[in-house]
């Protein structure tokens, strides 16, 4: 796997798509996105996989959060006694995240001024934070800056077929192309597969596929024909199954 699958592979992709042609900021992105933080704590995400890296690191450990987000990782990595530095490109992320509990923050992307800035830490993690276009690059500051490991985070299974009814074929990046590049830079990893099945009610489910060409009727019915709707205390949800892989690194 070289990095222009991996270019290629982004450019296809929502998220970086609509930065691209709206020549919009990562924060404004996620301002005008305002369910994220709703849609992560409805999905189970992150899961099993904080408890699975906690049992790898050391006790009061300084972890580099690449991309935290709203806090997936960094939250209950802080509540777990560890000094974590929560970085993402978005200020109103970070803004939620602090509301959740104490956490030292720096608003930036991964890039080589901010592995200037940040001194080095025991760990670093990435979790679906893979938005630059120099994989490569971004993978070995990564690497580089956790003097006692790297946990990098990223989807495995086939995309949802929601989301291609929703709006159209489209290839998926998953761990693969990560893994790919790690065996090219010669860096051995060890990797482990979880699996969330989770309930979305059916308001949500119809955000999470944004920039649909479908109408609501027509996924309702999608929904109903692939035995993904159920009731529950007279609320609509819809069945998902994410596949997430955790990709370890150790020094």
């Amino acid at each position: 796997m070289d990095e222009q699958a991996w270019v290629s592979a982004l450019n296809a992709c929502t998220y970086h798509k609509i930065l691209k042609e709206r020549q919009i900021s990562h924060d404004e992105f996620w301002r005008e996105y305002g369910i994220y933080d709703e849609m992560i704590r409805n999905s189970g995400y992150p899961g099993e996989i904080v408890p699975t890296i906690l049992s790898h690191i050391e006790p009061e450990s300084t972890v580099l959060d690449i991309g935290a987000g709203t806090g997936a990782f960094a939250i209950p990595l802080t509540e777990a006694g560890h000094h974590v530095i929560a970085l993402d490109p978005s200020e109103y992320h970070l803004s939620i995240l602090r509301s959740k509990g104490e956490c030292e923050t720096v608003c930036s992307l991964w890039d080589e001024k901010a592995a200037e800035e940040i001194p080095p830490v025991d760990y670093t993690i990435a979790a679906y934070s893979f938005i630059d276009e120099g994989i490569t690059g971004f993978l070995t500051r990564a690497i580089n800056h956790g003097e006692k490991g790297s946990f990098f985070i990223y989807r495995a299974g086939e995309r949802d077929p929601l989301l291609d009814f929703a709006s159209g074929p489209a290839e998926q990046i998953s761990y693969r192309h990560i893994t790919g590049i790690l065996e090219a830079l010669g860096i051995e990893y060890m990797l482990d597969g979880f699996i969330r099945d989770f309930h979305l009610p059916f308001d949500l489910a119809l955000k999470r596929s944004r920039n649909t060409l479908r109408t609501e009727e027509e996924i309702l019915s999608f929904l109903g024909d692939h035995n993904r709707l159920h009731m529950e205390n007279e609320n609509l949800l819809v069945a998902f199954r994410d596949e997430d892989m955790l990709i370890s690194v150790r020094r």
